[in-house]
């Protein structure tokens, strides 16, 4: 099978939003990665490097049987909120992932014809240069919880979920940066090409405009479409916990409304995790 190249897909989540509301449109894009792993020989890869990821491997298969397990079960709980947990992990977390884990080969970025390619490229820059320090910050914070989540392990009959899940955490931050990092290379050395893309503004213009207190977000028939035709198969699922995640503040956002008459959306899609 050949290379595929490398294409980080740009497009807005919504039709509109609420004409009072005080937010810029970029915080309703959503990002998604997509192209070839490198594939490496035996000899390119360190025995850390190949125990790593065997157990990486290990780890998510037995997290996906969990799924299975009884409702009620220990394991099927721990699935449960595990699952709500990992659902607050922030969309464009999942984006520097995928590029950490994917070949730099002719790098394009497609985006809506409709959006200003200065605003595109202002925005790319601006989200890897932020969650790049970001991750940087959070890598410290669970390097320094170490030792005090192992301390859950001198209870033996439950399992050290704290440790755990801090271990599962610092390893994304690392995965995160490491693309974040390739991003701004990317960037600083000019390598990035940006594309205007027909086909992603003709789903947008075909996708309902039904409004939900103001908001109209894609729908699940657009988010599969949008894969189909952009051939990514996991687009819409990066679309779809795009969407969730924004429902979740604007759910937020619309109880504080209430209480208060204030109408603020904060800038930005981040619910730090």
């Amino acid at each position: 099978m050949a290379d595929k190249p490398l294409r980080i897909l740009l497009t807005p989540v919504v039709r509109s939003i609420p004409s009072t509301l005080d937010a810029t449109p970029q915080a309703f894009w959503a990002m998604h990665a997509c192209g070839s792993r490198p594939r490496f020989t035996k000899d390119e890869q360190s025995f850390i490097s190949r125990q790593f990821i065997k157990l990486t491997d290990l780890v998510n298969r037995e997290w996906d049987k969990s799924s299975t397990a009884p409702a009620r079960s220990m394991r099927g709980l721990l699935y449960k909120y595990g699952q709500r947990v990992l659902s607050r992990i922030p969309n464009e977390e999942y984006l520097f992932r995928d590029l950490n884990a994917l070949e730099i080969k002719a790098p394009t970025l497609l985006y809506p014809s409709s959006l200003v390619e200065d605003e595109v490229k202002q925005f790319v820059k601006t989200l890897a240069i932020d969650r790049r320090s970001l991750h940087q910050r959070m890598i410290h914070g669970s390097v320094a919880a170490l030792p005090f989540t192992m301390l859950f392990s001198i209870v033996p009959i439950l399992p050290n979920i704290p440790f755990a899940y801090n271990c599962m955490r610092l390893y994304h931050h690392i995965t995160a940066l490491s693309g974040a990092r390739k991003l701004v290379d990317l960037l600083d050395t000019d390598r990035l090409e940006y594309v205007k893309s027909i086909e992603i503004q003709e789903v947008l213009d075909s996708m309902k405009d039904v409004k939900v207190d103001g908001f109209s977000f894609m729908d699940r028939e657009t988010r599969d479409e949008m894969g189909k035709v952009l051939d990514a198969p996991d687009l819409s699922k990066t679309l779809q916990r795009a969407v969730r995640q924004l429902e979740v503040r604007f759910n937020v956002h619309r109880k504080s409304r209430s209480r208060s008459g204030d109408e603020v959306l904060g800038k930005g899609t981040d619910i730090k995790g």
